[in-house]
This record gives C-alpha cells, structure tokens and sequence, in this order.
C-alpha cells in the first residue's frame, strides 16, 4: 500500500471530514435555530456554492469554494443528525389501542418473547394519530400465539406504555439513551389476550432473507451442529448472536476473539474471492463481463442484508463493491478514499452510526491494518511460507489491535494480553470453518456428504471454543477495570495520528508529541487509582434485589449470606470495571475467613453485622426478627431495609441512617418513612435517588 502524498490525492477523505464534523457538535451541543432557519441557512450556502463554482473562476478566489463546501458539508451532517421530533401523542402510564407492525425478528429470552414494532396507527380514546415512532413489546414465553410471530406481521394491540429507567448505578450501561437512539422511547408487556394478529405487511426482500437464514440454521442444526457449536457457527456465518449465552461471550470476549463472532470484512472478503474464483472458473462465455459485476454486487449486499445490515458488514460490502465496480472499469483506487467513501456513505444514511460501537472499531482496525501492518510485516524477514503465513497473522493482530486499543479500552475496560495466541488460533479455524459451512450448505440436499461435513464442522467448532476457553484460563489472560476518561480517548486517538504520520513522514516531531501525549494519559491515570483506593460503601439499586458492597483496598466486598458468586451483573458490573483495581471482586458471608481488607461478618437471629474499619453495616437476611428483642438499641452506623425487614427492627437497632434498597416492599414506603421521620433518622431510597455511595471512615 502506497500512502497518499498529499490530502489531494484522497479527496473524500476531504469531504468526510466536515460531515463527522457536523454530526458530532449536532450530537454534542444541538443547535439553537429552528428547523425552517437551519433549511433556510443551508439553502443559502448551497446557493452560494453552486454560484462560486459557475461564475467564480479566478484562481486566487479558489478557497472561497473550498471554504463553502465544507460549511455545506458540516452544515449537512448537523441536518441529517437531528433527530425526528416526536408528536408526544405517546404518554407513559395511558392504556392506547394501536395498530402495530413488526420491524425485525421476534427475539425469545428466558422468561420473554421480546419484539420491535412500529406504531402504524394510534387511537387515544376515539381519536386516531399517526405516532412516528417505535415500541417494545414483551409477551410471555406462555404465549404459544407469540411464539409464532415473525418480521412484518401486523397485531392490533392494547398497551400501557412505559419509560426505560435511567441508570440508577454508577457506571450502569444507559439503556434509555440507547434505546432513544434507535428511536424507541416506550416499551410495554402485552398479556395473552391483548393482542390480535391481522396479517403481514413486511418488506419481501427482508422477510425473504430472514426466511433463508433459518433455513440456513435449520440444516446446520439437521447435520448434527448443536449447542455451543450452532451458536457460535450462526453467530460467525449468519451474524445471528442470540443463540450466543452469556459464558460463551465471555470468553470470546476475555480473549480478543469477539471479532470472529462479528461478520465483518474477514468474512465478506472469504465470500467475495471464492465467489469471484467460482465464476472464473464457471462457464459463462462471452457473458462472463456481463454477469460477473451484477453476480458478484447482488451476492454481497444480500449477504449484508441476511447479516443483519451491521455497520462492520455494510463498511465491508460497500468496499468489496467498489472493488469489484474498479476491477470492471480496470480502475484502481486508494485504499484510504475507499474507506472514506464507505464511511461517507453510511454516515449519509445513517449519522447514528458514528456512534455505534461496531462502526467505530470496524473502521479502527482496518485504519490501522492498512497504515501500521506494513511496518510491522517487515519486522522480519521470513523465508518458510509457513512461518511467513504464521508471522503475517501475528503483524495483522499487532496492528489492529493498535487502532482498536483506544476503543476497547474506552467501552469495555479490558485488554486481552493473549491477542496473539486467539487470533492464531481463530482466524486460521475460523476460515476453514467458514468455507466448510458454505460447502455444506451447498451440499445440503445429499445427506451423505453433508452428514460427514457436519460431523467435521461440529468438530472443529468444539475445538475453537475448547481452545479459546484454555486461552482464557491461562493465568493473567485479561487486563480488567481499565478506565480512561474522553479525553484521555481523544489523546490516544491524537497519539495514534502522531505515529502513523511519523511513519509515513519520518519526522521527530510527531514522535515527540506522541510521548507527550501518552505521558498525559499516563498521569490522567494516578488521580483515578487514589481514588479508587479509598473505602466506601455501596448500596446498588437492583429491583426486587440486595445488592451491598464494600470497596476496600481498591477490592469490591460484595456481602452475601450464600457462597454463590453470581451477582447481578447488569447493575454492578460497570462498578467493578471502572471503580477497583484490575477488577477485583469477591463474595463475603458469614463464616467465611477473615482477609487482609478488615471486615468481618457475623450473623444471628437473622441479623447479619458487617464491620469495617470504624463502620458498622447491619442487614437482615431472614423473617425471624420479629422475634428478638434487645435490653437497649445497638448503636450502629448504617441499617438496610430489604424484603427480611421488621418494624420492631428500629426498636433494637439504633442506626445513623438507613437505606431502603429495591427489595423492600414498594407499599410499606410511606409508612416506614413517617416512622423514620419521627425518630429524626436520615434515609436513603434507591427507588428515588438509585445507589448509595458513602465513604468509609
């Protein structure tokens, strides 16, 4: 790859630059125009622009075009990111009639049927409005009516919509804001006789994909591919994640792989050359020039579309097409305007997408393949072709993982110190499998072949997850709780600049500044690690759930009366992550042995007394208090009211404050806070202010 000499010589990465301008301060900071200024605005600087392109032909005058290019450009981003405005013909808490059309495939989870749905029609009362949005809509996993609905049916439902829950915990994934970004603000549970099915009214051409990847599975499943294998086959060919359970995500995850389970261009790029390699070889005659590009166009962006459309394979087969319109014209182009024509373009058609975590990390690793794999592949010189494969693999993992480094390490907080070993072993497997799933569904109608090639593809999919759960398992295999802030992203990101342009330029300035910058990023880092090590309790909002937890020593104690080391990961998870150190974590309960953070835990009579430091913890574990009493009330310093709370509690303990987490009661509220009021004892409800965060003295 030859690096552009110039911006000139890449000018969509001219253009791209001013558009991911606009979206990010419409993301940012809004705008205090209103729509019709902001149309009236943009108008003007298009009219100006196309004017300075006709009559202004001077030379000298040349950056007066450039410079209204670029506000139009900016401008058009801002446009396309506002988001629609919602009528409000939608009111939490209000019983509706509406008429409802599934958007995707209806996803089954333990205890729910979960499904996206776009309100066609809605009638408040005898009024009926066109509402401009989507809901989500649960049903019970009793419902043997529900378990057959599919993309683009039509229901009429009545509902009471109800808000997604702001984060109530620190450091809690934001579910509302994630959702509000897909343009879901309400979801609803719909009872069994709530609902009625009227039809189908979906997109063919999806629905017809939707139908050929469970066909697909279905002959994965017939051959013999179960389990563990079907998930992750489904997940790595298809791009169907939900068969994927929590444990099988953590270890690809924990060890870099997570990459194999995300089609992207990997896999695209496998398809698209044996695709092209088989009509090379396949007799088309004088039509081979005709066909090959609309074949090969049609392939690619129905793979997308049976993939889900992700950004990661939108990115690939945008890319993959412009390749193969190039090699049919008998033109070739840069690989970085390439990039930023596929970015352009679905930024176009979605600005969402600059936040989408796939997005950023698809086009993060290629980034960084293309500018530092060539450095690093001439590293050493290999002579074995072996060795040579082997090494070629190690210098693309070391090089996409540079560019992603700054992304993982922003949304996930961890980094796999075995990256190498996985993608030795992922993607060399990872390939064969993909080529055996193909041959075996091509195969699929002979069942003697592919009842061996299924036996073999289960095999090796064993294998691969075996292998990776080893890789896990090996001491040290993750750095945890890596927390950087914003800005310290923004410097990484500067920093990555700074050494690809001192690679391609030689200049010692930017390696100058990169130091700079890591050395900043580095020093950002010990204020957080101080405060990480001091001690604090925490009481975490979790519904119908106690969750307690004491951070000694940059560990988190989380308190429990069984040895079970499950928690509820959802709500606390991001807490561990980001608030201890490596992302220690532990269970503590009665009886257990004494460690080195000094608490101690003794429980009786239902009663269980944690001790840290100069702070005493009380929390009730079973309904046997209503039958102790005390001589005088127990001075303590925090009191827990959960679901094992009794009234006569406050008459044997004497407590500074007491939190009220989401186990207790909801309608037994009001009357322990008239109780609480009378004894002048602070409260804290997590049903009102989430968590309780108190420092340890």
């Amino acid at each position: 790859m030859t690096a552009p000499q110039s911006i000139h010589e890449v000018p969509f990465v001219r253009l791209l630059l001013p558009l991911v301008g606009g979206i990010v301060f419409e993301l940012s900071f809004g705008w205090g125009l209103g729509d019709s200024q902001l149309a009236m605005l943009i108008v003007l600087v298009f009219l100006f622009l196309v004017a300075t392109h006709f009559f202004v032909k001077a030379w000298r005058w040349r950056w007066v075009y450039g410079l209204l290019l670029n506000v139009f450009l900016f401008l058009s981003g801002f446009v396309l990111s506002v988001s629609p405005a919602h009528n409000n013909s939608v009111i939490a808490g209000k019983t509706y009639r509406a008429i409802v059309r599934l958007s995707d495939a209806p996803l089954q989870r333990a205890r729910s049927i979960r499904a996206e749905c776009v309100l066609e029609h809605l009638w408040d009362g005898d009024n009926m409005v066109e509402p401009n949005e989507s809901v989500l809509l649960y049903f019970s996993i009793s419902d043997t009516a529900a378990l057959q609905l599919s993309y683009g049916d039509l229901l009429a439902v009545e509902f009471i919509p109800r808000g997604f829950d702001k984060p109530k915990n620190p450091y809690q994934f934001d579910i509302q804001k994630y959702m509000e970004r897909k343009g879901i603000r309400y979801s609803s549970f719909l009872r069994a006789d709530g609902w009625m099915h009227l039809g189908n009214n979906g997109n063919r051409i999806v629905a017809y994909s939707l139908r050929v990847r469970d066909y697909f599975l279905a002959q994965f499943s017939r051959y013999g591919v179960e389990g563990e294998q079907l998930a992750v086959v489904s997940a790595l060919v298809l791009g169907y994640k939900d068969l994927l359970d929590d444990e099988l995500r953590r270890v690809y995850s924990s060890t870099g792989a997570m990459h194999v389970l995300a089609v992207s261009g990997l896999h695209v790029g496998i398809l698209y050359f044996l695709l092209a390699l088989l009509l090379r070889v396949f007799p088309l005659g004088r039509y081979r020039k005709t066909l090959t590009l609309p074949i090969l166009l049609t392939f690619l962006w129905f793979y997308a579309l049976l993939t889900g459309l992700s950004p990661s394979v939108c990115r690939a087969a945008l890319m993959f097409s412009l390749v193969a319109v190039g090699q049919a014209l008998g033109t070739q182009s840069n690989v970085f305007n390439t990039l930023s024509v596929a970015a352009f373009a679905l930024l176009v058609v979605d600005p969402s997408n600059l936040l989408n975590v796939g997005f950023q990390l698809s086009f993060a690793a290629v980034l960084s393949i293309v500018v530092f794999y060539p450095y690093i592949n001439r590293l050493f010189y290999v002579q074995s072709r072996v060795l040579g494969y082997i090494w070629s693999l190690v210098a693309v993992s070391i090089a996409a993982q540079i560019g992603t480094f700054p992304f993982t390490t922003m949304y996930f907080a961890q980094f796999p110190n075995y990256f190498i070993v996985t993608n030795l072993i992922a993607i060399p497997l990872s390939t064969v499998i993909l080529y055996l799933s193909v041959l075996l569904l091509a195969v699929s109608p002979i069942p003697a072949i592919a009842g061996w090639l299924g036996k073999l593809l289960n095999l090796l999919l064993a294998f691969m997850n075996d292998a990776l759960g080893w890789v896990e398992a090996l001491p040290f295999s993750l750095i945890n709780a890596i927390h950087i802030s914003v800005f310290q992203f923004v410097l990484l990101l500067l920093g990555l600049l700074a050494l690809a342009l001192f690679l391609l330029s030689r200049r010692i300035r930017y390696l100058q500044a990169l130091l700079v910058m890591l050395t900043i990023v580095v020093a950002l880092c010990i204020p957080r690690r101080v405060g990480v090590a001091t001690d604090e309790l925490v009481v975490f909002s979790v519904p119908r759930s106690s969750e307690v937890c004491i951070r000694c020593n940059g560990e988190a104690h989380f308190i429990s009366h069984q040895s079970s080391l499950e928690r509820n990961g959802f709500y606390v998870d991001g807490y561990v992550k980001h608030q201890t150190l490596g992302g220690r974590c532990r269970n503590i309960w009665a009886g257990s042995e004494p460690n080195g953070a000094g608490i101690a835990v003794k429980a009786r009579d239902g009663l269980s007394f944690v001790t840290c430091r100069n702070m005493i913890l009380v929390l009730p574990y079973n309904d046997s208090l209503q039958h102790i009493s005390a001589v005088a009330p127990i001075a303590v310093d925090v009191l827990l009211a959960n679901r094992h709370f009794s009234d006569n509690l406050l008459n044997i303990i004497s407590p500074k404050q007491v939190v009220v987490d989401e186990s207790f009661p909801r309608w037994k509220i009001d009357k322990l806070m008239v109780r609480l009021a009378e004894l002048n004892i602070p409260v804290h409800s997590t049903y009102s202010l989430g968590a309780m965060r108190c420092p340890i003295p």
